[in-house]
């Protein structure tokens, strides 16, 4: 038995995918190309068309996957990305690739694989010195390999061993194989959408922190809860699932829609926000303001002078690390505003 490692990248923003391009593509330590012609081993067309092919490569080295930014600009994870042709980037489980437009998620699965023994017991078995046949790895499926012992050794003549070319056997086991293939990238493609939406609603940073406001006391999507992805998933597919919560299709769909319509809120809000701030700071607002200090002014102080001198004062207050005023004067309207917007929405 040996250990294979298989990376397997999936598209992240499948939206963007145009007709030819699949989802989610699988290397083995053979490697391959990603790009948008026919020598490429992934066919991914760029959906703006603005990248040269092929757009990387991915080679195995040293017990470790590499992706070739052949073109330069790939960018990974939080990095910007480097113009930098045939830079070389160590792929590690979980790292996302952001390619163009794309944004692929690598996983990074390590396969056990046994080797094709059945020659050496024929060999045994005939007597004689048989050369060894290139070593085959074969993925542990559920399917029966081929024997060769039932060979016919009693034969004197039988001074050569025919062993079934691999490539035969692979053509044997591909239907198999290609529904498991089919099956892990469809299980990885689900897993990194829960981990995705997940990673949205669970941040709690001024931008994400009202996503999840629903002004109803229980909330029917797991994926809104604040959860694990293990708890997440356990509610989704498991025995804990209520009769409240989403089926996991309507969940995603319903997570999907609630970040489209958070984000049109922010806008809106956020549009209302800037303009209520910019009517606080308009010379009218500001004198207004300014004459409830103006009994500590001298009686014959120009009014030009002393405006102006009062609103250094304020814009120096309003600057100082004492003040937090005018940051939360921004997000209490900016609430205020999103509430407003959310309830006639759901009304």
């Amino acid at each position: 038995m040996e250990e294979h490692t298989f990376l397997t990248f999936v598209v992240m923003n499948t939206r963007l995918l145009k007709t030819g391009g699949a989802a989610s593509h699988q290397f083995k330590q053979e490697g391959g190309y990603i790009g948008n012609d026919d020598s490429c081993h992934w066919l991914l067309p760029d959906p703006n068309n603005a990248l040269i092919t092929p757009y990387c490569q991915v080679k195995y080295q040293n017990g470790q996957y590499h992706l070739i930014d052949l073109q330069g600009g790939i960018g990974v994870n939080d990095q910007q990305p480097q113009f930098e042709q045939n830079r070389s980037i160590a792929v590690q489980n979980g790292d996302v690739f952001r390619i163009g437009s794309y944004q692929l998620k690598a996983h990074l699965k390590v396969v056990e694989v046994e080797m094709e023994q059945s020659y050496r017991s024929v060999s045994e078995a005939v007597g004689q010195d048989v050369q060894e046949p290139s070593q085959t790895y074969i993925p542990q499926l559920d399917i029966d390999l081929p024997s060769f012992t039932d060979a016919p050794v009693s034969q004197p003549e039988a001074t050569h061993v025919e062993i079934e070319p691999s490539a035969h056997k692979e053509q044997n086991m591909s239907p198999n194989a290609d529904v498991s293939r089919k099956n892990q990238a469809e299980s990885e493609s689900l897993k990194s959408s829960i981990e995705g939406l997940l990673s949205i609603h669970n941040r709690q940073d001024s931008y994400f922190h009202l996503l999840n406001r629903s002004f109803q006391p229980i909330q029917d999507n797991p994926l809104q809860m604040g959860l694990s992805i293990d708890e997440t998933e356990q509610l989704m597919f498991g025995e804990e699932k209520s009769l409240f919560h989403l089926d996991p299709p309507q969940a995603i769909s319903n997570s999907l829609k609630s970040i489209e319509s958070h984000s049109e809120r922010m806008h809106q809000s956020t549009t209302m926000a800037l303009q209520y701030l910019l009517n606080e700071l308009s010379p009218e607002t500001l004198l207004k303001r300014f004459q409830s200090y103006k009994k500590n002014a001298p009686d014959n102080v120009d009014a030009d002078a002393w405006a102006w001198k009062m609103y250094q004062s304020y814009f120096s207050e309003l600057t100082s690390g004492r003040q937090k005023g005018f940051e939360k004067q921004f997000w209490e309207v900016l609430e205020q505003s999103y509430d407003s917007i959310q309830r006639q929405q759901n009304s």
